[in-house]
C-alpha cells in the first residue's frame, strides 16, 4: 500500500490533522447547541442574575 515508511508517516500524520479537525469542529457543534437557549434568553430581554463569583463557585462545587 505505501512504497516506504515516509509515505505512510506522511499519510499518518494527514490523518491525525483530519482527526483534529473532526474532533475541533463537532466540539464546537456541542458547544453552539449548549449555549443556544441562554442566546435566545438574552436576545429575547431574558437575563438571569448572576455574578461572575457565583459562577465560579458554582465550577468548583462541580468539580468536587
Amino acid at each position: 500500500m505505501y512504497n516506504n515508511a515516509s509515505e505512510f508517516i506522511r499519510e499518518a500524520i494527514r490523518n491525525v490533522d483530519t482527526n483534529e479537525k473532526i474532533l475541533y469542529e463537532l466540539k464546537l457543534a456541542k458547544l453552539k447547541k449548549t449555549l443556544q437557549p441562554g442566546i435566545r434568553d438574552a436576545e429575547n430581554g431574558v437575563y438571569a442574575d448572576y455574578s461572575f463569583d457565583q459562577l465560579m463557585q458554582d465550577i468548583d462545587q462541580e468539580d468536587q
